[in-house]
């Protein structure tokens, strides 16, 4: 069991790292920062993105696909207000590039209930009537389509509570779906297991009331935050980063936590390299911390920068900032950016670009979706 800072060495280590590293200060002071212009506009309704070398993926309410040469579009499942798709990733397959597509949506249930005895039937018929009882948003829904818009295979998890699936990954063979589910006590972090053979699915939930999870490294390998105590790690900011540690049957065995006193704290993204990103906010005051750990959970170097959100992708990081930045002088931006660096295995940047925006929606490979101020959705490449 983990002490209470400051009796823990990796909390103390933390908690240095986090609280005192430095503003992005390694990168060469000749670094340009480039300007990122718009490929194409996207429409309403999509928060997640996917690409392989000749297609681009996009789901959120319905799911469609776009030639990257021509742009020619196919609807691979139409919109829908009982639908909701949260994430997609690719997969290679016999027949070549792939996606895979996870969502949610509202499940019922119907009951036969049988007439009263005191009802007039006069030819003594039984007559049953249904009720149809809506349980929440208690399935999981997988779609794996082909580039051309063919759906090969569709595959449901019914929960007993309602969830909410935020990222999908592929490791190998194996679909790793996290997110949060409801329980009696609050909602605990969740993750799904399945083959893309076509396996059954596998459940395992963290926390009891407050834990949730945000993306995996690997398959025993989660990051998200939690505000309760967890495999006898204590909780001791307002809200930890939290990194769980899995043994083979997906129960978690050890968890290492970042924290700041008073602060809320949160990794709501990483990479298969543990690079992580998340925000730390203490009273009005909202940072993006970024840090490279290594396998065991030790931080290797850490930075932060004042701004919201983060999402990263390989050694890729985006943020929304329009923070002066030390080691980036040719940065100004009297509104909000999203900025990506590129960072090499010590931490420094490689590269920037920036384009005026509001929110990033996603971000994969080196492309993003960014929300500028007119609040359009724009598809745009960072490289």
């Amino acid at each position: 069991m983990r002490e209470r800072f400051p009796f823990s060495k990796i909390s103390t280590l933390i908690l240095f790292v986090l609280l005192f590293g430095s503003l992005l200060g390694s990168a060469s002071a000749s670094l340009t920062v480039k300007k990122i212009a718009p490929i194409a506009e996207i429409g309403a309704g999509y928060q997640s993105l996917a690409i392989t070398s000749t297609h681009i993926a996009l789901a959120g309410e319905g799911i469609e696909v776009r030639d990257r040469v021509s742009g020619a579009r196919v609807v691979v499942q139409e919109s829908s207000t009982s639908l909701l798709f949260t994430d997609l990733t690719t997969s290679a397959s016999a027949s070549g590039a792939s996606f895979i597509a996870v969502g949610i949506s509202e499940s019922s249930v119907v009951t036969s209930r049988e007439q009263s005895d005191g009802a007039i039937n006069p030819d003594s018929i039984t007559v049953a009537s249904e009720e149809e009882k809506k349980v929440g948003l208690t399935r999981l829904i997988l779609v794996e389509f082909t580039s051309s818009g063919e759906i090969t295979r569709t595959s449901f998890f019914d929960s007993d509570k309602p969830l909410l699936p935020r990222s999908i990954h592929l490791f190998g063979e194996e679909i790793v779906i996290v997110g949060d589910i409801a329980s009696d006590r609050g909602h605990q972090g969740f993750m799904v297991r399945r083959t893309l053979s076509g396996e059954d699915f596998q459940l395992s939930r963290f926390g009891e009331m407050n834990t949730s999870i945000f993306a995996a490294a690997n398959l025993r390998t989660l990051y998200g935050s939690s505000e309760e105590n967890l495999v006898g790690s204590k909780r001791q900011g307002a809200s930890d980063g939290v990194i769980l540690y899995l043994d083979k049957t997906g129960k978690a065995v050890k968890a290492v936590r970042s924290f700041a006193s008073g602060a809320k704290r949160e990794w709501s993204d990483v990479s298969p390299v543990h690079l992580a990103v998340g925000p730390l906010i203490r009273g009005k005051t909202s940072e993006v911390a970024i840090t490279d750990f290594d396998s065991q959970g030790k931080p290797e170097w850490s930075t932060r920068i004042p701004g919201v959100m983060g999402l990263v992708e390989g050694r890729a990081v985006g943020v929304i900032t329009k923070a002066r930045i030390k080691a980036l002088p040719g940065f100004r931006a009297n509104s909000n950016h999203a900025l990506f660096l590129q960072f090499d295995k010590k931490g420094s940047i490689k590269s920037a670009a920036s384009i005026p925006a509001i929110s990033i929606i996603d971000i994969f490979e080196d492309h993003a979706l960014v929300k500028v101020k007119s609040g359009a959705t724009q598809l745009i490449s960072f490289s």
